[in-house]
């Protein structure tokens, strides 16, 4: 099984339909010299792709995978063509390709005036265009390499596919070919072992460069909510231990105090006791349940800092009066949000 092939000899996938099908078997030196696995199945469309692309992409862990598809879709070889989800299906395989730490490279689908099989279609140049271009403007926003067969092996103004490189006026021949093999390999040796910020993996994200780091996301010290010394002093801890892996250092400083600077409300009652009231989001509902699990992390500290005890206690607190107020309530605002005055009834 392929799957069982050294990692140099399945470091790419060229995925596609017969124009890949027949590349494979007309250029065979060009996959095996390489370690390209051609993965092209005649009359197929988009929809196909997607339905084995973990078999035929996923499960041989290339490093690259090159999708070439679209023309049997304009075709309408199995249903009515629609761009839109065409281009949802290629959506689809680049975010399957990335979950699983696949690069993608993008190529064009190849010119084609018409098509033997299915004379009806008489636009086909015309959706080519127009999806090609799109998948341009998808690659650019997404940094994601885009080899341009098109323009290389288009000709006249009816759109065709150069005779020189066809037979049919869909299919390339090894001339054709011999047109593609440079344009995408040059963009595969640029890719082969680099690395973006899709593949990093959370081990090497830990230890990126300190310059790299984003900045501060937390408020001012002015506007947080509630502060404790105790929780900065964790934080200086922690980002000392992690002084070999700044990332994951940046994510505790915003992350460890991120509800007590955003989310605590911290007074005292009109007699002085203790009063916290949580925000728990944009909705209220299950706020007693939620008001306890966003301070529990904070409860280890209680016994060495004052401040903590006070918010903790305080929680407790307004907790228990509100189940006073309506003991099967769930949601509670931190206080009446309307006066409510006496109810007349009509004689």
């Amino acid at each position: 099984m392929e799957s069982k092939l050294p990692k140099e000899q399945r470091q790419v996938v060229f995925l596609g339909n017969s124009i890949t099908e027949g590349w494979a078997h007309q250029r065979p030196e060009f996959f095996k010299g390489n370690g390209f696995i051609g993965r092209g199945i005649s009359g197929q469309t988009s929809y196909q792709f997607v339905l084995r692309f973990r078999q035929d992409v996923i499960d041989l862990h290339p490093q690259i995978v090159v999708i070439n598809t679209a023309t049997n879709d304009i075709a309408e070889n199995t249903h009515p063509y629609d761009e839109d989800r065409t281009f949802a299906n290629i959506e689809t395989m680049v975010e399957l390709a990335r979950a699983n730490r696949i690069k993608v490279i993008f190529t064009t689908t190849l010119p084609a005036a018409k098509f033997g099989w299915n004379p009806r279609i008489t636009d086909g140049a015309d959706k080519i265009a127009r999806l090609n271009e799109r998948i341009r403007k998808y690659a650019e926003k997404h940094n994601i390499p885009f080899v341009d067969y098109y323009s290389k092996m288009v000709v006249g103004e009816e759109r065709a596919l150069n005779p020189a490189y066809s037979n049919d006026g869909v299919h390339p021949t090894q001339a054709g070919y011999a047109v593609m093999e440079p344009l995408v390999k040059a963009v595969i040796n640029q890719m082969i072992g680099k690395k973006d910020e899709h593949q990093i993996s959370f081990a090497e994200q830990i230890k990126a460069p300190a310059d790299n780091i984003k900045v501060n996301r937390r408020p001012a010290p002015e506007q947080r909510l509630f502060r404790a010394d105790i929780i900065e002093k964790k934080i200086q801890e922690m980002k000392t231990m992690l002084k070999d892996a700044p990332y994951l250092a940046w994510m505790f400083e915003n992350c460890f105090p991120n509800t007590l600077d955003t989310t605590v409300h911290y007074s005292t009652t009109e007699d002085g006791d203790d009063d916290t009231f949580v925000y728990t989001g944009d909705i209220h509902a299950m706020w007693l349940r939620d008001s306890g699990a966003q301070v529990w992390l904070y409860v280890q500290f209680a016994n060495e800092d004052e401040t903590i005890r006070h918010m903790v206690r305080g929680t407790i607190l307004r907790q228990l009066k509100c189940i006073c107020l309506d003991p099967y309530g769930n949601a509670f605002n931190m206080g009446p949000t309307a006066a409510i005055g006496p109810v007349t009834t009509p004689i």
